[in-house]
């Protein structure tokens, strides 16, 4: 559908092209929700993984440290960010390194009802 929403409003569907929908709701066709991006461009936007325990893209716990590692995935190469002590940190690191890499501001938004429980519970 979004496909079509496209070619309706731009003459053409993007061909070799993805369409990103901004606000991670897949069904929401609406055309100011809708973008021709590149397959990288559109990684650059996921939502929030459902296997993520602790709600924030690129943060997991290690338990055997008790701490909060952050990373970030760019061109195929994960980065290292660092290991913190709490999950603020750690979030932050990821969301300087999100702007860093030109990540779109809600990448890791959405399905926050899908993240398991918390790492340190």
């Amino acid at each position: 559908m979004h496909r079509v929403v496209m070619l309706m409003c731009y003459g053409f569907y993007g061909e070799g092209l993805d369409v990103d929908h901004i606000n991670h709701v897949r069904n929401d066709n609406r055309l100011f929700n809708l973008r021709f991006v590149t397959r990288s461009e559109n990684s650059k936007n996921q939502s929030l993984s459902s296997k993520s325990t602790t709600g924030v893209t690129g943060v997991s716990f290690l338990k055997a440290r008790k701490k909060y590692i952050a990373q970030i995935g760019v061109n195929r190469k994960l980065i290292y960010l660092g290991m913190f002590e709490t999950l603020e940190e750690a979030a932050t690191a990821r969301a300087e390194a999100n702007l860093k890499f030109n990540f779109n501001n809600n990448h890791g938004e959405g399905r926050t009802e899908y993240v398991r429980k918390k790492a340190n519970a």
